[in-house]
């Protein structure tokens, strides 16, 4: 195998590990009981949703009840 090659598929296996770890995370939460805020456009107003963070460290979904 090439060097260029070589040099590519390292360093897309780190950007494949980086984005899977990030992707891992991004929906976990650390603060149970925290509450986000979800705004969409509506005319001239705009649509509340929320999601809580679960004692289990994941978010509920948006406008569902934590359990």
């Amino acid at each position: 195998m090439s060097k260029n090659k070589t040099v590519r598929n390292v360093f897309f296996l780190v950007f494949c590990l980086f984005a899977c770890v990030s992707l891992g995370y991004a929906e976990s939460c650390s603060t149970a009981g925290v509450v986000e805020y979800k705004y969409t456009a509506n005319g001239c107003s705009y649509d509340t949703i929320v999601r809580t963070c679960c004692a289990s460290g994941n978010w509920s979904g948006w406008g569902k009840l934590s359990s």
